[in-house]
């Protein structure tokens, strides 16, 4: 069985932010629990209102400012993660 822990710590090593920032609005503690409430629920779709660093990805995402205050990274994550 895959612990989800080790899963979403893998995932979160893996980003990368280009220009030198990292503002996460949701600490790994957090992205675990969401990621497992998600998985808990059995939920099949999910929004995100802003991208950011893509830190969550794994979803349907809107960022207005993902080009201009962002730099594309989240979009660059999401295809680095696959």
């Amino acid at each position: 069985m895959i612990d989800s822990h080790e899963v979403v710590e893998k995932l979160f090593q893996q980003l990368v932010v280009s220009h030198g920032k990292r503002l996460n609005a949701v600490s790994l503690t957090e992205g675990k629990f969401i990621h497992n409430w998600v998985k808990d629920h059995h939920l099949s779709a999910t929004l995100e209102v802003g991208l950011a660093f893509s830190a969550s990805g794994g979803h349907v995402c809107i960022d207005p400012y993902q080009e201009k205050q962002y730099l594309n990274a989240g979009l660059d994550n999401l295809v680095r993660l696959g």
